[in-house]
């Protein structure tokens, strides 16, 4: 049985996608004010994080790829790339 419906899953998709969007943008856009830039992707990092862990939990999904997709998010540049959104669809997958 499916732990996670099709709906759920394009909605945290969605989520994530777009926090991913906006760390991209944060990173190319405000990349000469890197105090700033970092200061935004942390606390856009903080938000969604806890999200999508207690969304996982509920659905009794481990979050293993999730959280290293996570905390790679937290390297600097390196969270210009979507990794947690493709953490997410490994962990949607292997659910």
């Amino acid at each position: 049985m499916q732990k996670v419906n099709l709906a759920e899953a394009m909605f945290m998709v969605i989520i994530c996608g777009l926090a991913d969007l906006a760390e991209f943008f944060v990173t190319v856009i405000l990349l000469d004010l890197a105090g700033a830039g970092e200061f935004i992707k942390w606390f856009i990092d903080i938000i969604i994080w806890p999200i999508m862990f207690f969304w996982l939990k509920l659905k009794g999904v481990r979050q293993t790829w999730f959280t290293v997709g996570s905390l790679i998010e937290l390297i600097p540049v390196a969270d210009a790339f979507p990794t947690r959104t493709i953490a997410i669809l490994i962990t949607i997958k292997v659910a």
